[in-house]
């Protein structure tokens, strides 16, 4: 269960005192759930100073930078966003061929990659919140995401803590 956390400044990557890592671009099929010692395809959770957090999901069944492992089973984590009004965490999975996810960021989760892609009824993996197939409105690459949370909100209450998202090709 994720604490309160003080609001992020704007592309802040840093939650609950915890520095957030999604490295990224992984094309190994299997770095991605593996403990190969690559960190592409995880996301990773370090303390300010560097060192790895000993409540890490992974700390004490992986050694060395492993136990930077904060999730798994993702391709291409290229952007992330919290909301923190209700200490949460969405991951954009820029998907291989066919999907497109926005993942909820969970301590430990493995969201499937390379068995995986989208949905999924697989109880060893944690399904996306939400995702989209790329046969779809010239579809290609979630790009970005924001929460809507201000602390003086100009549009109707409805869309408060709302999520939004971009992709690259859409142009939406």
């Amino acid at each position: 269960q994720a604490q309160p956390c003080r609001r992020p400044r704007s592309r802040q990557r840093k939650w609950c005192g915890r520095h957030i890592i999604g490295p990224g671009h992984e094309v190994s099929t299997v770095a991605y759930r593996g403990w190969d010692g690559i960190q592409n395809g995880k996301m990773l959770r370090l303390n300010p100073d560097g060192t790895i957090p000993t409540d890490n999901p992974f700390f004490s069944s992986t050694s060395g930078k492993n136990r930077a492992i904060y999730s798994l089973g993702l391709r291409n984590p290229f952007t992330f966003a919290f909301n923190p009004a209700l200490s949460q965490m969405f991951i954009n999975d820029v998907g291989q061929n066919t999907w497109e996810e926005i993942n909820d960021g969970v301590a430990g989760a493995n969201y499937g990659l390379p068995t995986t892609e989208g949905a999924t009824t697989n109880p060893s993996f944690v399904s996306p919140r939400y995702a989209y197939n790329h046969s779809s409105r010239g579809v290609c690459a979630i790009t970005g995401g924001a929460f809507y949370s201000p602390s003086t909100p100009q549009f109707p209450s409805d869309y408060l803590n709302d999520y939004f998202f971009a992709d690259y090709c859409a142009g939406w």
